[in-house]
């Protein structure tokens, strides 16, 4: 799979021990399919995903700010252009089942969220 999606850099990279494996797996993954979502429609057409670069992402040249973290155990990544104002990262949660009423009303029919 990895080889579908990763340049040769990142393949040359890839971790040796599996304990490793999958974090680089998926840290590479999602960065990729951020950068895919910030880049135009027109970009998307012609981009390869072995053609959008982790590691250029990395270096201060890049016209993009990325940002990663992992939220328990997941992995997640922002990207966005660094002439606009970088992300701010609130970190919230919200108790679905005390804040929303069990019913709700959304285009003139009655749909449960449960």
């Amino acid at each position: 799979m990895a080889k579908l999606f990763m340049s040769e850099k990142e393949l040359s990279l890839l971790p040796k021990q599996n304990s490793k494996l999958l974090n680089y797996f998926y840290r590479l993954w999602c960065a990729k399919e951020a950068l895919y979502k910030a880049i135009s429609p027109n970009e998307q057409s012609l981009a390869t995903l072995p053609a959008l670069a982790y590691y250029s992402l990395l270096t201060d040249s890049s016209q993009w700010h990325l940002t990663q973290f992992k939220l328990g155990n997941y992995q997640i990544a922002t990207v966005s252009d660094k002439s606009a104002h970088p992300p701010t990262l609130f970190k919230t949660f919200i108790n679905l089942e005390q804040s929303l009423p069990q019913n709700t009303t959304r285009n003139g029919g009655n749909h449960s969220l449960y």
